[in-house]
């Protein structure tokens, strides 16, 4: 390989070339770029190798896309009962406001990364282009495992969560109606089929789908807001920003609102999804961090602003800890009506799924680049040449979510440790990242040259309020801090006493996929599997620059 397609490499080496030799090394990129496009589709190169995906998403699309995907303020929703069994309003509006402040201190530090090296791969590359050359190549392959588990767990939550609505909103209209294990099984696979049949036979409408769905969420959030805002009793401020009650069994208020805390931390895992769809991006380089970036924090905007409204309207608190879902009793208080609630929930059904369109999108680019790469049989890696989607690997996910669906029949508890695991490891993939980025800026600092995204700057300010490298390199520092304090309290359960229908299998499941990782590591991939291939890298970023 020449010395040329080191460019292409991390870290990034700086130039300092004169201006002849610019215009030298700019032909010389234009040749090397036309020579491994010619290289991977020659009739004897290997099919799978070929990065042959079409850049369909603008910064437009690509933001709504990331937007719908978090669906933060639906979130809340959803996930209040946790937060209000754990404390109370207190934990609904401060959490969701820690939580939101921190996500969007992780977004700024991956989408440096991201404006480096935008590709399907994300945290597992970085962790390849940054780690120390030793352990390197163990850290990917586990890397890599861990962040496939995440966002197939988080798969798993998102379609158990949009069949419960279905489910929950038809007992709420006939409290007769008791649904069976086997209904909310039928519902996933419902769901699951027409997802993976959108993104396989339909992708290239998914970014005007996912904009006509982005615009229909706000406006149903000024619906809620105002419905909240101008109907039914109030709270005072007092009771929404200061009342704290733990019903959870836990005697300590500062474990409790910990607990309570990763209730509102969940609403804001794989905000990563938008990198992975980096390779079907225009100008990857500066729209995905763009939109990964601000989509957190217009998501957290919405969210914190609709918790506020929420507990001011929300009613007697033990009301709703007895509530499955205390967005309905909240609603049906607020319109007084049955049929209104109903018609409330309803409307938001379409924006779950499609926001679990776009999850299955996302993991299936996550699998289509571990396969690739040599972490899966290269059979998920190929890309259909007529749909232009690596249609085995939207297949795969889907098909294991199914297989883990059928847990429901045997114990609800089964498949809720499965969903669990989604934080914990999303986490441990954020935190890997960061901490190899951050050792190559101390060890290679002279080295590493920073992306092109104009907003790091500003992200740098407004999250560390500082632009200096030293201070920077703090600011990381504590977003790992900020990672281990998480770690700590994910496993924690939710509530006492501890019983095998309340255990949080977060960690025993995290440890699991720990341990399949290490196993596959020592019985094939450290004498079989050489690493990420830098001939795909360098097409890729070759790709992105030639876009």
């Amino acid at each position: 390989m020449s010395a040329n397609s080191e460019k292409f490499k991390q870290p990034i080496i700086e130039a300092t070339a004169s201006k002849g030799q610019h215009r030298a090394a700019a032909s010389e990129f234009v040749t090397k770029v036309a020579s491994i496009k010619a290289s991977l589709r020659r009739p004897n190169a290997i099919p799978f190798i070929l990065t042959s995906s079409q850049r369909i998403f603008t910064y437009a699309s690509i933001f709504a896309f990331s937007f719908m995907y978090m669906a933060c303020w639906e979130g809340v929703t959803l996930s209040m009962s946790f937060a209000l069994y754990a404390g109370g309003p207190q934990i609904m509006v401060w959490g969701m406001l820690v939580a939101w402040i921190g996500a969007m201190a992780q977004a700024a530090s991956l989408a440096e990364m991201a404006s480096i090296q935008p590709i399907a791969g994300a945290q597992y590359h970085w962790t390849w282009a940054f780690a120390p050359a030793k352990p390197r190549r163990f850290l990917t392959w586990l890397q890599g495992h861990v962040t496939c588990f995440a966002y197939l767990s988080l798969m798993c939550s998102v379609a158990q969560l949009t069949s419960s609505i279905f489910l929950s909103l038809a007992s709420f209209m006939h409290p007769m109606y008791e649904p069976a294990s086997w209904h909310l099984v039928l519902v996933i696979y419902l769901l699951l089929t027409w997802q993976a049949l959108m993104n396989i036979f339909a992708f290239k409408w998914v970014p005007l789908i996912e904009m006509i769905c982005t615009v229909l969420q706000i406006a149903l959030f000024i619906v809620y807001i105002c419905i909240f805002a101008t109907m039914g009793e109030k709270h005072s401020a007092s009771y929404v920003w200061t009342f704290f009650q733990s019903t959870n069994g836990w005697g300590d208020d500062f474990v409790s609102w910990n607990v309570g805390l990763l209730s509102c931390v969940w609403l804001f895992i794989g905000f990563d999804s938008v990198i992975h769809m980096s390779e079907e991006t225009r100008q990857s380089r500066q729209a995905v961090p763009k939109a990964m970036f601000w989509s957190i924090a217009a998501n957290g905007m919405l969210a914190f602003a609709l918790a506020v409204a929420i507990m001011f309207a929300s009613g007697s608190l033990d009301d709703l800890v007895a509530s499955d879902l205390p967005i309905l009793v909240i609603l049906q208080k607020v319109t007084g009506s049955a049929n209104v609630t109903v018609a409330l929930m309803a409307i938001t059904v379409p924006i779950y799924v499609n926001c679990g369109m776009a999850g299955t999108g996302t993991v299936s680019r996550l699998t289509w680049a571990w396969a690739r790469d040599g972490g899966l049989h290269p059979w998920f890696a190929k890309i259909s040449p007529t749909l232009g989607v690596p249609i085995q690997a939207v297949v795969l996910p889907t098909v294991l979510v199914m297989l883990l669906a059928l847990l429901n029949l045997g114990s609800s508890a089964a498949f809720g440790a499965i969903v669990a695991l989604s934080s914990m490891a999303m986490y441990f993939s954020y935190f890997v990242a960061i901490a190899c980025f951050f050792w190559a800026r101390v060890q290679r600092a002279a080295e590493l040259k920073m992306g092109s995204w104009d907003l790091v700057t500003s992200a740098r300010r407004l999250i560390l309020g500082t632009t200096s490298h030293t201070d920077y390199d703090i600011g990381l520092c504590r977003h790992m801090g900020e990672y281990a304090w998480i770690f700590v309290f994910l496993p924690w359960p939710n509530t006492l006493p501890v019983s095998a229908s309340n255990l949080n299998y977060a960690g025993p499941i995290f440890l699991g996929c720990i341990g399949f990782a290490c196993i596959t590591w020592f019985a094939w991939a450290r004498k079989n599997w050489p690493g990420l291939r830098e001939e795909i890298i360098e097409f890729v970023l070759a790709a992105e620059k030639d876009d």
